[in-house]
């Protein structure tokens, strides 16, 4: 595996994880 492809996977999945979390806290927050 190239080093470039492991950064582009880790920054898709440290952005995919952003993006759950983000929408996690928002639908918490809403139902609270």
């Amino acid at each position: 595996m190239d080093k470039k492809e492991l950064k582009k996977l880790l920054a898709g999945l440290s952005i995919a994880s952003l993006i759950a979390g983000a929408s996690l806290s928002m639908t918490g927050c809403a139902t609270a």
